[in-house]
This record gives C-alpha cells, structure tokens and sequence, in this order.
C-alpha cells in the first residue's frame, strides 16, 4: 500500500484497501481445455473480473458452478443441482482451509473438511523436526491415514529404546498415550482462546479454532479407543464428524497393528 502511493497510484489507504478488496471479491481464473489458447497468448490459463459474482457466496457442497466458454469468452454460473425457488445459490472460492477463506474473505467454515493440522509426537531438539501427525476431517481415505499414523513408528521405537516395554501390547499402549497426551493438549491450547475477548469479530476465531479442535479430539477419540480395544475396555462413542475421522483412524490402525 505505502509503496503504491509513493508512485501516486493509490490516493489513500482506504481507496488502497478498496481496490485490493475489489479485486479479491470479484477476480476468477481457470484453466482452458487441452489445445485452447488465448488469441492474444500462449497461455492456457484465463483471468476475469466478474462485477457482481461477489453476491455469491461460498459453500463446501455448492449448488452451482462457474466457468468461462472458451468461445464466447462469456462467464457463466450453472446450477449443479436442482435449486428451488427462493434457495440460495452458493458457489465454491476454491479447496480453501479456514485459514486461507478467514484472510482472505473474512468468513470460516464450521469443521471445514479442509482444514488441516499438524500435532507434534515429541518435543523437537538439536534442531530437528520431531515427528508428526498430520490430519484433515476431509481425508479419511485408508492411504492417507495409513500415512499419517506410520509416523507412530518412531514413538514406538523410542519407547521400546528407553523403557523396554515387555510386551508388544504394553508398548503399543504407551505409543497410543503419548499420541492421545498429545492431541489432548493441542486441543486444549486451541480452545483456550474461542470466546477471545469479547468482540464482533469472535465467531469467526470460535469457528476456525472449532475445526481445530475437532481435528484434535478426533486423534485423542482415536488413540482412547485403540487403547481401550488393547485393554479389552468399553469403547468410546464417536460422534459427528469428529468421530467419523477417529472411527477411520481406529480402522486402519487396526489392520497396522496386527502386523506389528
């Protein structure tokens, strides 16, 4: 913004802001099919600023969808689905997290499916990055969460380094408390603040702390109930999309560990 006004581009912060506003809310972009090209370039890409397509708002299941036709050049929004009358047509930004829908359009989704986070296994030291988990409420596909909870192999090894567990058992439930130690306390630290201090503006940080926390409940859910198939205890009722995430995990960590 300074800089643009130093070139006498923009007049003010406020028309800066508009412009910049303007441009987020209003600017689409795509890809046009195989073989076709710009008349002007090479490029296959397309870039449009669309007046008024800010009256749509954003959805993770969209009733409608937006495209250029590559031979009017024409912009066009079509219902996907059947719209009843007086139903609100929605659209997709885009596969966007919360984190990027908050910066950029000032809105989250409630559990976005897209959301993604990281919870550290261990504390990291002498530089190097402590293994990790990585989880979505939207990826419950059996090759990524495979993925995510191989990385429980370097806590195993620790464990079975440092308190050489006796049992097979033993040391797979001192992996899963370690795990559900962890989540606990990413969960705890996420939702310590929802509520903020009181502003306008605080459903929107309850709301994308919220998906976090989801996230982290649905790891410890999981790491409770393997625990508890280990130990031969009651299971824990899982719930909502949280525990459609920890019911998946439980699945594949089942398979896994009969091969351990």
């Amino acid at each position: 913004g300074r800089l643009m006004r130093g070139c006498h581009v923009a007049l003010s912060q406020p028309v800066f802001e508009w412009a910049k506003l303007t441009m987020d809310t209003r600017a689409f972009s795509g890809t046009l099919p195989s073989g076709t090209r710009h008349a002007n370039s090479a490029r296959k890409e397309w870039n449009a600023f669309v007046p008024f397509c800010d009256i749509f708002n954003d959805a993770i299941e969209p009733v409608a969808s937006w495209s250029r036709d590559e031979k009017t050049g024409d912009f066009k929004v079509v219902a996907s689905k059947f719209v009843r009358g007086g139903d609100e047509v929605t659209i997709s930004y885009g596969a966007k997290s919360n984190d990027k829908l908050l910066s950029s359009y000032g809105f989250v989704h409630p559990e976005n499916p897209r959301d993604e986070v990281v919870i550290h296994l261990e504390d990291g030291n002498s530089g190097t990055m402590p293994p990790s988990i990585s989880l979505s409420l939207g990826k419950l596909e059996p090759g990524y969460l495979r993925q995510a909870i191989s990385r429980l192999q370097d806590v195993r090894m620790r464990i079975g380094h440092e308190r050489k567990s006796r049992s097979r058992q033993e040391r797979e439930v001192q992996t899963l408390e370690v795990l559900r130690n962890r989540c606990d306390t990413a969960g705890r630290n996420w939702a310590w603040t929802v509520g903020g201090e009181g502003g306008a503006n605080d459903w929107m940080c309850a709301g994308y702390r919220g998906g976090l926390v989801s996230i982290a409940k649905a790891c410890a859910d999981f790491a409770e109930n393997a625990i508890a198939e280990i130990q031969g205890l009651p299971a824990k009722a899982l719930e909502g999309s949280s525990g459609r995430l920890a019911g998946a995990l439980l699945g594949v960590w089942q398979g896994g560990f009969r091969k351990i």
